[in-house]
Order: structure tokens, then sequence, then C-alpha cells
């Protein structure tokens, strides 16, 4: 099995990284792609850029949820 390497530009940071492709997930048209540092990439966001996302999306949903009971009911 041979490993594809390509450049690719982070679509939020436009930071410019090297990606392998490790092979296909169980749906076999789907290509899993690593970073430099061991982490998946999240089609274009970068590994990190996916993290900070991640973290910022539950922040906002847990102080959604705590809104109501704030209020009282």
């Amino acid at each position: 099995m041979s490993v594809e390497v390509q450049k690719r530009k982070c679509k939020v940071c436009s930071k410019e990284s090297i990606r392998a492709n490790v092979g296909t997930y169980t749906k076999k048209s789907s290509k899993r792609w690593i970073g430099e540092d061991g982490r998946q990439w999240n089609g274009r966001k970068c590994p990190q850029c996916q993290a900070d996302t991640a973290k910022v999306n539950m922040r906002r949903l847990r102080a959604q949820k705590r809104e109501p009971n704030e209020s009282g009911t």
C-alpha cells in the first residue's frame, strides 16, 4: 500500500501543512488523512483548528443548556 502525501492549506488559519493518506474508512470512497503531528484532518481544517472549533462549539452548547435553568424554570 502506497502512502499519498500532499500539501494542504487550512481554510481557517491559511497555514500550509503536509498531510498523508493512510488508508480508507469502512466506506471505501472516504480517505483517511493524517497530519504531520499524527492527528487527523477533518475535511479542509487542520487538526489544531478543528480542535479549537470543537472547543468553542462545546462551550456554546453548554451555555445554551444552562440558560433556561438559571432563569428558574
